[in-house]
């Protein structure tokens, strides 16, 4: 992996552990006890960015408040906008019902 790539997903782990609260993990969960790349929420999060990979997701996802995918003999996988991820954040915490 390049140069470029390390940093675009070096920026991607850190930006997204600033929009959840949570904290990137050290080494991007290379190290063993530091699994996942950032943890928030009450969650291991692997964190992905993609120039424009993941365009069918946004479609799929638009005008709806979460998306369940899965492919054959996998299981399925959520896919949340970031405010939901901090509803559920404030749910889980108690601070609302």
């Amino acid at each position: 992996m390049g140069a470029k790539e390390r940093r675009k997903g070096y920026e991607g782990e850190r930006n997204f552990a600033k929009a959840v609260g949570g904290q990137r993990m050290p080494l991007s969960g290379a190290v063993k006890g530091f699994e996942g790349d950032v943890r928030g929420i009450g969650l291991i999060w692997q964190v992905k960015v993609r120039a424009n990979g993941f365009k069918r997701l946004y479609d799929w996802l638009k005008g709806h408040d979460a998306l369940a995918i899965r492919s054959d003999r996998h299981e399925w996988l959520a896919v949340l906008p970031r405010i939901r991820c901090s509803i559920y954040s404030l749910l889980k915490s108690g601070t609302i019902r």
